[in-house]
């Protein structure tokens, strides 16, 4: 609504860029991709990779593999948490996809997620030697010779 007095209005876009990305670092991911949507400046805006460090998607019955692999892709994949705990409709083709582009992984949260299996452990003791912090609680298809493997790697 134009009043005439665009003087007194507040414009977010001319925000130093820095300013704008700490806002948006509010957001949770569901809201980042709806923000995207606004405006050019903010759609690559969006896109920049601090945005996309702590992916939290627990419990998200729309998450699946396709967007999964899309989501740790953003950014060249500089996420340190990721969550996906009682995710459904991932397959473990699609988290091993995503555990090979977050490589900078520090916290992993898979709890009821079927689609973790040894294979996922063993690519995750592969691809994210960072990890200090793994939640794999009632994955059934973990096996103790899954969790042998991966507490090499977590000392």
């Amino acid at each position: 609504m134009d009043n005439g007095d665009s003087g007194n209005c507040f414009q977010i876009n001319r925000l130093p860029q820095v300013v704008f990305l700490s806002i948006l670092s509010y957001l949770d991911v569901k809201d980042l991709g709806r923000a995207s949507c606004v405006s050019k400046h903010w759609y690559y805006s969006t896109l920049d990779p601090c945005l996309w460090r702590r992916l939290k998607l627990q419990k998200r019955k729309l998450v699946n593999s396709e967007v999964l692999v899309r989501i740790t892709n953003y950014g060249s994949s500089t996420a340190t948490v990721l969550d996906v705990s009682e995710c459904r409709n991932i397959t473990e083709e699609g988290l091993l996809k995503a555990l090979q582009q977050c490589r900078y992984l520090v916290e992993l949260y898979v709890a009821r997620c079927p689609a973790v299996t040894d294979k996922c452990l063993a690519e995750m003791a592969q691809s994210c030697q960072n990890i200090k912090l793994l939640d794999i609680s009632l994955c059934p298809g973990v096996t103790d010779s899954g969790v042998k493997e991966v507490s090499f790697v977590l000392h």
